[in-house]
Order: structure tokens, then C-alpha cells, then sequence
């Protein structure tokens, strides 16, 4: 079975979540908009069912994994109306970080809730196959670690560090950073478990491809003006995309999963 300490990998990222989310977020809760506080919720507990998942089957406690599998199936469609809403907000929130780095950050932030539904649809498609499904399971907690080790380097890292409105263009160097660190933990992981590894490989070309539309087509006058747009979208109507998203990728790998037999489950 791969990854038998990825439950505390993933803890880890949890725990880093604080130091990366304190001063904008974590630090001034009630100055949050109610949008924040549904992705951070989501976000959170969808990576706390991923370690559950993670240390149950690791520990052999199938029926409680069988029961955090079955919460996925209503925590996916929350966690991707938060992922939209987040999106939305961080585009016309005012100041001098969204002038420089809205744009940019919220076509990142597309493509990942893209990656997350399919990703999602995936790990369902390939319940009955351990390794895939538990590849598909971590590929949906990558689209999380830049967000969170790139808000780490700004405190410490030299050369990245922001200390005023005039440091602010170093946070590019810090979102380059953490985009390389969760490539290369892709493809190690890829290259660790080459059998059930193709997951890994495709989450390592989603980044890659973060990473050059970061440079590029979030840039442009173009996605510009489409992330504005985004920004003026009703929350209702962003809630009922993130969930019906949500829905489609859950009933269809569940149903595309459908019952193989016990054969399915030697596929090891």
C-alpha cells in the first residue's frame, strides 16, 4: 500500500496553515469576509478527512475509512463552492496586494479548483483500486501547498522577506519557491511509487502549467478583465457552480467506480 506516512505529511502542511494564515487571516478573524471563512473551513476540514483517510487504512481501521470516504462525497462539493468564492473575492478586494498579484493568483487558483473536481472524480473512479485511489486521494491536497508554504516565505526566507508595501513584489519569488517544492515532492513521490504513480505525474504538469500561465496568460489585459468579471459574480450563484461542480465529479466517479468485484480490490 504507498504512501504509509503520508497521514503526517499532510498534517504537517495543516500545521503550517497557522504561521501562513495568522497575519492576514487566522490574526483578525472578524475582519475576514464571510467568503474567506467558508474556504477556510472547507479547506481545512477536507484536509483533515485526507489525513483520516490516510491513517485509518494505514492502521487498519476500514470501517471508519469507509465513513470519512462517504463525508468526502458531501465535503467535495463544499470545499469547491468555497474554492470558487474565495476566487471571487480575493479579485476585487481592494489594496496593493490585489493590484500586483490578483490577477495572477486567481488564474492559479482556477486551474486548481479545475484539478481538485477532477482529481476528486479520480479518486472516486478508483475506489476499488487502492493505490490510485489513494494517489487521487493526496493529488487533491496539492493544490493547497502553495497557497500556504508560499505566505511562510515572506516572514523569513532571505530575499523574500516583506517588511513594507515596497517588498511587496518579492511574494512572485515566494509562489515560484513553493510551486517548485510541491513539483518536486510530486515527482519524487512519482518516482517513489512508480506502480500507482501516474497521479503524482499529473499533478506535477498541472503545476508546471500553474506555474507558466503565472508568467504568461495571467499577465494579460485579457485574464485581467475575466477575473474582474469573476469578482462581480453574485455569491449565489458562485456557490451553486462550487457545488454543482462538486456533485458532478462525486456522482460520476461513484458511478464510473461501480462494482467490480473483489478482484478490483487485488489490484495492489
Amino acid at each position: 500500500m504507498p504512501y504509509p506516512r503520508a497521514w503526517l505529511w499532510v498534517t504537517a502542511l495543516l500545521v503550517l496553515t497557522v504561521p501562513a494564515f495568522w497575519p492576514n487571516y487566522l490574526g483578525q478573524l472578524g475582519a475576514a469576509e464571510w467568503q474567506i471563512h467558508v474556504h477556510g473551513v472547507t479547506a481545512g476540514l477536507w484536509v483533515l478527512l485526507v489525513v483520516l483517510q490516510s491513517f485509518t487504512i494505514h492502521h487498519s481501521r476500514r470501517s471508519l475509512h469507509r465513513v470519512a470516504g462517504l463525508a468526502s462525497l458531501l465535503l467535495a462539493p463544499a470545499f469547491l463552492a468555497g474554492g470558487v468564492l474565495v476566487i471571487a473575492t480575493m479579485a476585487v478586494r481592494p489594496g496593493p496586494f490585489t493590484e500586483l498579484f490578483g490577477a495572477r493568483l486567481g488564474l492559479l487558483d482556477v486551474i486548481s479548483v479545475l484539478g481538485f473536481a477532477g482529481f476528486v472524480f479520480l479518486a472516486l473512479k478508483h475506489r476499488r483500486n487502492v493505490g490510485l485511489h489513494a494517489s487521487w486521494m493526496l493529488a487533491t491536497v496539492f493544490p493547497l501547498i502553495n497557497p500556504t508554504i508560499a505566505r511562510v516565505f515572506p516572514a523569513f526566507m532571505p530575499g523574500l522577506t516583506i517588511r513594507s508595501i515596497e517588498d511587496l513584489p518579492r511574494f512572485s519569488g515566494s509562489v515560484h519557491l513553493a510551486q517548485a517544492i510541491a513539483i518536486g515532492i510530486a515527482l519524487f513521490l512519482y518516482l517513489r511509487y512508480r506502480r500507482h504513480g501516474m497521479p503524482m505525474l499529473i499533478v506535477a504538469g498541472m503545476l508546471i502549467l500553474q506555474t507558466v500561465l503565472y508568467e504568461t496568460l495571467a499577465r494579460s489585459a485579457w485574464w485581467s478583465g475575466m477575473n474582474s468579471q469573476i469578482g462581480a459574480i453574485s455569491p449565489v450563484i458562485l456557490v451553486a457552480f462550487g457545488i454543482a461542480l462538486g456533485a458532478v465529479a462525486v456522482v460520476a466517479g461513484w458511478k464510473s467506480g461501480g462494482s467490480t468485484g473483489s478482484a478490483a480490490h487485488g489490484k495492489q
